[in-house]
């Protein structure tokens, strides 16, 4: 009965030590990082130069499925309707145009939309869940 305290009590000492010890030498590791309570926040581009989906000659209009990448480099599926390619801007959306992303975004904590034709109208429609 002895032996089988001191086994147990040497055992949980040697766990305790082990478990410090591996915890002393990664800490100066880059593999480790710290968790965080709140989202990594990133960004989705949509410019001249990122994200454009029709990429065909100026004026050229195209409807089907796509993809954008994020700032983080993650690819969100996308599906197009009725957008047109530009030369100044991201794109243009001809009228009953629109875009749909096809994967789900998760942790959007904020949008922004500028129009470049303020005179033109625009609907953001947007949900918490994926419709069927």
């Amino acid at each position: 009965m002895k032996n089988k305290k001191l086994l147990a009590k040497a055992t949980i000492a040697f766990l305790a030590f082990s478990t410090l010890l591996i915890s002393v030498i990664s800490v100066g590791d880059s593999r480790s990082f710290g968790a965080r309570g709140e989202p990594t926040p990133y960004a989705i581009v949509f410019n001249a130069t990122k994200n454009k989906i029709v990429t065909g000659p100026v004026g050229q209009s195209n409807s089907g499925y796509g993809s954008m990448k994020t700032e983080l480099g993650n690819t969100i599926g996308m599906q197009i309707g009725a957008l047109e390619n530009t030369a100044s801007t991201w794109q243009s959306l001809r009228p009953s145009g629109f875009i749909t992303n096809t994967d789900i975004i998760h942790g959007i904590t904020y949008m922004r939309f500028e129009r470049v034709n303020v005179n033109k109208g625009a609907a953001i429609l947007y949900s918490y869940e994926k419709g069927d």
